[in-house]
């Protein structure tokens, strides 16, 4: 399966036409696999696949016999999608009428996989309520409630999938969002490990990866993890426009000088 990173579906890819917007919705519907007999079991590898566009390599060589869980707006062609997770409330996406989310609610609409959902919407056939107290009872307390993508681990876990690979999750930004949520995910996959998971997370991604204590740091790792805390406060505040896309490609092209020195990291992700 070929996946085309730059399909993702967030704002900057919804404001061209509508036409283009349904044939990407219809594309992903129809590369959707039949739901697995074991669905909900737990059984085998899940792959949960975010958006960050250095945090995606391998993903086309996963086998279909995985499950793929998105979340979002975030989405890739090819991605045979099982589940799909939108946490946040729903009268808060309702109050946001534009082009970009009424093409994203229509997709949601016409999805052939569960989507979670806060709670259960009657105009979303395949919503499911997201099983917060279950997941808190299994978890041992309701730290997962935290960012879409510890709700993903967390159920993970709830299910008992034999393996938890992370792609898409770069979280290498000092952004207040990444600050708690980056701990928190990292809690889980760590219980994931304890409780005999197996745990994978992209080489790229800066989950389970800090400096090296008393030891010199790269002195071009601090330049440009400087240069993208500037960056990035205006680039996560400014409507979409032709000027933050240019700043979001100058941030993707930092972070492909800045993550790789990450490698030389103290890096939990390896086993």
């Amino acid at each position: 399966m070929a996946i085309a990173c730059n399909s993702i579906l967030p704002y900057s890819v919804f404001a061209e036409s509508r036409g283009s917007l349904e044939s990407i919705s219809g594309t992903l519907r129809v590369t959707s696999t039949e739901l697995p007999d074991d669905l909900h079991t737990g059984v085998g590898t899940v792959c949960i696949v975010a958006a960050h566009p250095l945090c995606l390599s391998g993903l086309e060589g996963e086998p279909r016999t995985h499950e793929f869980w998105g979340l979002n707006t975030a989405s890739h062609f090819g991605v045979p999608y099982t589940r799909w997770f939108q946490i946040h409330p729903w009268e808060i996406l309702l109050s946001r009428p534009n082009l970009a989310m009424d093409v994203y609610i229509d997709w949601l609409n016409r999805a052939q996989f569960p989507v979670y959902l806060d709670e259960a919407q009657t105009e979303i056939p395949k919503s499911i309520r997201y099983p917060r107290e279950d997941v808190a009872e299994t978890i041992g307390s309701n730290y997962f409630q935290v960012n879409t993508i510890a709700y993903m681990v967390a159920l993970a876990i709830h299910e008992g999938f034999q393996e938890i690979k992370i792609y898409g999750v770069g979280m290498s930004s000092n952004d207040v969002g990444d600050g708690y949520a980056r701990p928190c995910i990292e809690y889980l996959l760590g219980l994931a490990r304890g409780r005999g998971i197996k745990v994978w997370v992209h080489p790229k991604s800066a989950l389970l990866k800090a400096d090296l204590y008393a030891q010199i740091v790269d002195p071009s790792y601090l330049a440009l993890h400087k240069a993208l805390d500037i960056l990035r406060y205006p680039a996560e505040h400014m409507k979409y426009s032709d000027e933050k896309v240019r700043l979001d490609r100058a941030i993707v092209a930092l972070e492909e000088l800045y993550l790789p020195l990450l490698r030389n990291k103290a890096d939990g992700s390896l086993q």
